[in-house]
C-alpha cells in the first residue's frame, strides 16, 4: 500500500461528494486506485443532487408534538381566544 494512495481517499471523496457521487465507493476504488480514479470521475457527468426530504412520518410526528404543547397551553375557555 502506498502512502500516495491513502492521500488520495480523502480526495477523491471529497471530488465525487461534489460530483453527486456515491463517496463511499469511490473512496473504495481510491484505495485501490490511488489517484488515477480522479480521471474517470472527472470525465463522468455530474449528477445534479436532489433535495432532501423529510419523511411523511417524521412530519406527522412534528405536527402531533407542536400540537400537544399547544395543547398543554389551554387551561380555561379564555385561554382558546388568545390563540
Amino acid at each position: 500500500m502506498d502512502w500516495l494512495n491513502i492521500i488520495s481517499i480523502p480526495f477523491v471523496s471529497l471530488v465525487a461528494f461534489i460530483f453527486g457521487r456515491n463517496a463511499w465507493r469511490w473512496g473504495l476504488y481510491a484505495y485501490f486506485f490511488g489517484f488515477w480514479m480522479f480521471i474517470p470521475l472527472i470525465i463522468l457527468p455530474i449528477r445534479p443532487r436532489t433535495e432532501y426530504t423529510l419523511p411523511s412520518w417524521s412530519i406527522r410526528l412534528y405536527q402531533w408534538q407542536q400540537t400537544r404543547r399547544e395543547l398543554k397551553k389551554i387551561n380555561t375557555p379564555d385561554d382558546l381566544l388568545k390563540l
